[in-house]
């Protein structure tokens, strides 16, 4: 909602940006200060008491994910529990630096790769021809186990409607037809590059940072996250403001200039033709 991504793009160069930041705390800080959401949602670690909150009605919001059979069962529990229930997919509301979606699948993924040390590539690669063969037999390939390898080299881009999990719902089933036409919501309100995800790309097509930087923002990940979460739970007595500058400054006495610069030099000299989110909508 706040553009809240770290190294964002201002007048065509890429640079560290602090005030989403700021700005997101803030608006976390409201909602926390104000009762809207759970006081105690730092201990639900991976998300499974809001889960089950929204399930069992006690929450009228929830930041769900869309496809695959384990969402499914989830909306199933909910109208088990409720069948008045009525859900909608909403867009993220648009903040001050415009309006985003989340992070969406990786349309191009690595899928396997090479042991440097291998005895036989060439054993290797007919065995990728092997299982990127077709199967004339679908009900044999379920006896032997090796079956699931066969995932691995699938890319449900290339396979066009036929690769999407909503083709697989039976439309006969009354929830699996109401969860059906939500899908349909999810992918017209966030696979639009007019509503961008926020980040520059998808995560996994970001450069890797040498070594020496990887340890410079591994080192100050953590603490500068709990300064940021300081701000929205200890009310007046610590701002975001002063989570900023704290913030900033640990950044900076760790030598976070140097991962800043270098991410700047890599987007100026890599910008036209690395996998940006503007080319990530083509797969769509």
């Amino acid at each position: 909602m706040f553009q809240n991504s770290k190294w964002v793009v201002e007048d065509g160069k890429l640079i560290h940006d602090w005030e989403r930041a700021k700005a997101a705390t803030a608006f976390k800080k409201r909602l926390y200060d104000e009762g809207i959401v759970d006081k105690d949602y730092l201990t639900d670690k991976a998300g499974q008491k809001a889960q089950q909150d929204w399930v069992n009605g006690k929450l009228g919001m929830w930041g769900g994910q869309t496809g695959g059979p384990g969402w499914l069962q989830v909306y199933e529990s909910l109208k088990k529990n409720n069948p008045s229930a009525e859900v909608i997919v909403i867009p993220l509301p648009k903040g001050p630096y415009g309006q985003f979606s989340p992070v969406i699948n990786n349309p191009v993924q690595l899928t396997a790769m090479v042991n440097a040390q291998a005895q036989s590539p060439e054993a290797i690669m007919k065995y990728v021809d092997f299982i990127s063969s077709a199967f004339v037999n679908k009900d044999k390939a379920k006896e032997v186990a090796y079956a699931s390898d066969f995932r691995m080299l699938f890319s449900p881009v290339l396979e066009g409607k036929c690769g999407r999990y909503e083709e697989t719902l039976n439309l006969d089933n009354k929830a699996e037809k109401e969860y059906y036409d939500l899908l349909q919501l999810a992918n017209e309100a966030y696979l639009t590059p007019e509503r961008p995800i926020a980040d520059i790309t998808n995560p996994e097509h970001m450069p890797t940072l040498p070594q020496d930087l990887q340890l410079i923002s591994t080192n100050t990940d953590k603490v500068i996250n709990d300064l940021w979460i300081k701000a929205i739970v200890s009310g007046p007595s610590y701002t975001p403001e002063q989570a900023m500058a704290e913030a900033k400054s640990t950044w900076d006495q760790a030598g976070g200039k140097q991962v800043d610069d270098w991410y700047a030099k890599w987007y100026a000299e890599n910008k036209d033709t690395a996998l940006l989110k503007d080319k990530l909508y083509e797969f769509k």
